[in-house]
């Protein structure tokens, strides 16, 4: 759309019709515009008045009444009395338009972004169909407003014979024909009016963007229908279509949806609009397990917290009752759903506001959504409830529960306000997984439990009337995919007694975190189930409500909570009282995560991550390290592999070889060496190396036999043979 030529002061109606004519054509093309989700009302409504501000410069000289009579019949062919009556109806019919386009529940998902790292600290997840095209993360120059940049190169684009010169970012979710992608970056091309093209996967020519002029920063937004898409995917692909160099910084890129208008009185008119699918939302490992992390560090407060309604975090005061603050289910849930560890809280003081994580939900405004129902209603509004399973098949880590409780038990809501609330929903929980058929894991704080982790039966859920499902960051795992049990693989079962096998672990469990357990095995005694216990036999977990045996792998999650430092576990078989101490059961293998793991079908050696163990240093020489400087003598054995750790700061100078002390005899097969380093009595570096023999004797060796040393350091790997 060209802009319109200004008019002169002193044009006559004959010399300026074209120009009235070609405003009065952009506002038309600028109303068809508004009915797409990409305009900006604001610009459009600025368009349409200026149409009216030309007319208010013009001076009418001379026989104009043609020119009149033609501008007087709009592009429809409708006829007006006079020209200002045209313009005032169109303008009219422009404002009317845009009111109701305000009015429409066309939403952006905020804050969720469908590219991995796309603040481009590191590189996205790129699958390139082409050798033409090179990708370097993490740019500071250029940089726009502060944010880093992809440098995207292309490199004899119009002379490659490859098939295919594209390459695509992978979305974090699949999108379909149905959704709309909203893009937006900011551009930064070395030549100017570049022109690239963007589609998704089996599409077909996607959209033509003209990345602006070189060696500055140009904003690119659009919209990218995938209505011609023949099967959902999540590749979106790029034709740079010649060789050039593009800093990308800021991509942003969402689907669109469309909620509903009318939020329902009753329950059946909910019932009416839900259905029983699960959002496409699916949030990732590492979001879950921050919300645990989170949630954990209200349990490690526990005691400085009450249940009560009037003076959470979320309320205008934090007012002491008997000495405590005060926390409900859904100032608990609310917390949760932004991200808000405990140190971040207005719990803290000092603390004027809750400090959410943008890893979590900041959408919500949780002084007008505050109570349980309020949150329900907000999630049905904006798109982000559905209506759970039967068997609760569709629910996922991290869903939100909402609660219509019909056994008399009352929730964050008073009786009375409680029958008018949306689907008289009074409490709110986090699910995180089915235990069993009896039992269901949850993240709550409810009135009369001292923890966040609250296991509930199905009679407690068959009370859920809604669920909702915000979307948190795709980040990965806060924790390394290692196995922590050894040799776990080793079949292991009972016929006598009630512990089926004892497992040695690569690390101490810690207090606080979280784990998942998977195990291939099954309980013979009839109402058996597997327990987790210390190597103290303090129960870590039990499996306490199983119905029936055991069939393939089973998944054990839970967080160790005890102050018991263990290096071991077992697993054994508990049963009700009355059953006979000696037990039947079986375990073919077993692997420990830290974390909330994903599902595991086999079991996977730890070679990452094996036993540590302290190297036996000489007694003399250990009376001798200095403890300000961190002394560390650790070795492990993975596989063929010896790995050493050492950091021996010693308080007296020494000079030549010196015997650490002895790993067993035929660890290595033959001696081997890795370089150590040394610090002089002037702190000067020294070459050395550290020997490992056959005999297993550990020796550091100077180069310089005479020269004095104070600090050996050497980390390194040998191999057994």
């Amino acid at each position: 759309m060209a802009d319109a030529p200004k008019i002169n002061p002193k044009e006559t109606l004959r010399e300026s019709y074209k120009k009235l004519n070609q405003a009065i054509d952009n506002a038309n093309e600028a109303i068809k515009k508004a009915t797409t989700s990409d305009v900006n009302a604001a610009k459009a409504l600025t368009t349409a008045n200026s149409v009216q501000e030309q007319f208010n410069q013009v001076v009418i000289e001379g026989d104009s009444s043609v020119e009149a009579a033609q501008a007087r019949v709009d592009a429809d062919g409708n006829t007006y009395a006079t020209l200002k009556e045209r313009l005032d109806t169109k303008e009219q019919s422009f404002v009317t338009q845009l009111a109701e386009k305000a009015n429409t529940t066309d939403i952006l998902l905020k804050g969720r972004n469908l590219v991995q790292n796309s603040d481009f600290e590191s590189l996205p997840y790129i699958i390139s169909r082409s050798s033409i095209y090179t990708f370097t993360a993490g740019i500071t120059s250029p940089q726009y407003n502060g944010k880093k940049s992809l440098k995207i190169a292309v490199t004899n684009y119009e002379g490659s014979t490859d098939a295919n010169k594209d390459f695509a970012i992978l979305l974090t979710e699949t999108v379909t024909s149905a959704e709309t992608l909203i893009i937006s970056f900011w551009a930064y091309p070395s030549v100017s009016n570049k022109t690239i093209q963007i589609r998704m996967a089996y599409t077909g020519s996607g959209a033509s963007i003209n990345l602006g002029q070189a060696n500055q920063w140009n904003k690119i937004s659009f919209t990218l229908s995938l209505s011609d898409m023949t099967k959902q995917n999540n590749y979106l692909y790029f034709n740079f279509n010649s060789s050039f160099d593009l800093y990308m910084s800021d991509l942003q890129i969402s689907n669109r949806t469309v909620t509903v208008n009318d939020v329902p009185n009753s329950l059946n008119q909910v019932n009416d609009v839900l259905v029983e699918s699960a959002s496409q939302i699916h949030n990732s490992r590492g979001s879950i397990e921050r919300l645990i992390d989170n949630a954990q560090t209200y349990l490690d407060n526990i005691g400085k917290l009450t249940y009560g309604n009037d003076y959470t975090a979320y309320d205008p005061t934090q007012d002491l009752v008997d000495g405590k603050n005060q926390i409900d289910c859904s100032s608990f849930a609310n917390l949760m759903i932004q991200g808000v560890p405990y140190n971040r809280s207005k719990y803290v003081s000092g603390n004027t506001q809750n400090v959410g994580s943008n890893l979590f939900f900041q959408n919500i405004d949780t002084v007008k959504w505050r109570y349980a129902n309020n949150i329900a209603k907000y999630a049905f509004e904006k798109g982000y409830s559905f209506k759970p399973n039967a068997d609760y098949s569709n629910l996922e880590p991290g869903d939100v529960l909402f609660f219509s409780w019909t056994n008399g038990v009352s929730g964050d809501l008073a009786p009375e306000a409680r029958e008018n609330a949306f689907m008289k929903i009074d409490h709110v929980a986090i699910f995180l997984h089915k235990k069993n058929e009896g039992i269901f894991s949850t993240l709550q704080f409810d009135n009369g439990i001292s923890t966040v982790y609250y296991d509930v039966s199905p009679t407690y859920m068959s009370q859920c009337v809604l669920a909702a499902r915000f979307p948190y960051a795709n980040v990965e795992s806060m924790y390394s995919d290692d196995n922590l049990i050894l040799e776990g693989d080793n079949p292991k079962s009972i016929t006598t007694g009630s512990t089926i096998g004892t497992y040695k672990l690569s690390q101490p469990l810690e207090k606080g975190k979280y784990y998942t357990l998977f195990l291939d095995g099954n309980v013979l005694t009839e109402g058996g189930y597997f327990v987790i216990q210390t190597e103290s036999y303090d129960t870590i977990y039990s499996d306490f409500g199983k119905i029936g045996q055991y069939d393939g792998v089973t998944i054990l999650r839970f967080p160790y909570l005890l102050d018991e430092t263990t290096t071991v576990i077992r697993i054994g078989i508990g049963v009700s009282e009355g059953t006979p101490v000696d037990r039947s059961g079986n375990v073919n293998w077993c692997s420990l995560y830290k974390g909330y793991a994903r599902s595991k079908k086999q079991y996977i050696r730890n070679f990452s991550c094996s036993e540590i163990k302290d190297f036996p240093l000489d007694p003399t020489l250990v009376s001798d390290l200095n403890s300000g400087y961190a002394p560390h003598y650790k070795y492990a054995i993975s596989g063929n592999k010896i790995l050493i750790n050492f950091n021996l700061p010693f308080n007296t100078l020494r000079t030549g070889n010196l015997i650490l002390g002895s790993i067993p005899a035929n660890t290595v097969a033959n001696t081997q060496r890795i370089p150590c380093n040394l610090i002089g009595s002037t702190n000067q570096a020294i070459n050395a190396i550290l020997q490992i023999s056959f005999s297993g004797t550990v020796t550091i060796i100077p180069y310089d036999q005479t020269v004095q040393w104070k600090m050996a350091m050497a980390n390194g790997c040998v191999f057994k043979n």
